[in-house]
């Protein structure tokens, strides 16, 4: 029995983690700093993988204890809490589009920029043009 309120108290540590990291996670994507996005992921991903691999066993586990009333009151919690994180995760999914969206304009408009200067650039063939020639050569 203590088994399962080990596995489900550790799953709720986790979820709390994410949830605590929610006001940063929203920080961090309107700075739209790759760098900061690209830590931010790798750090919940460190998490989400832990508990995965925790809760791989969660099943088994309450099979024999399903009629326990502390561990239904914990999934009911881990419930709530999944919920909460899986909220934030899909305002999260909408600001990541969004960004994606105005990053790609921004590189649009960059890569415009750039070949509208290449095309006032000089061409560069081996020998410059003549600037004035007489009329035999």
């Amino acid at each position: 029995m203590s088994e399962i309120l080990d596995v489900l108290t550790s799953i709720s540590g986790q979820l709390d983690e994410l949830i605590e990291a929610m006001p940063s996670q929203v920080e961090v994507l309107e700075s739209r700093d790759a760098e900061r996005i690209s830590r931010l992921m790798e750090e919940r991903a460190q998490v989400i993988e832990s508990m995965v691999a925790v809760s791989e066993r969660v099943p088994a586990l309450l099979e024999s204890s399903s009629d326990d009333s502390s561990v239904k009151s914990l999934v009911k919690t881990l419930d709530d809490k999944l919920q909460t994180v899986l909220d934030a995760d899909r305002k999260a999914e909408s600001l990541l589009a969004e960004l994606t969206l105005d990053l790609g304009g921004q590189l649009r408009q960059a890569n415009t920029t750039l070949v509208a200067r290449e095309a006032y650039k000089p061409s560069s063939s081996g020998q410059p043009a003549a600037r004035f020639s007489d009329r035999e050569g």
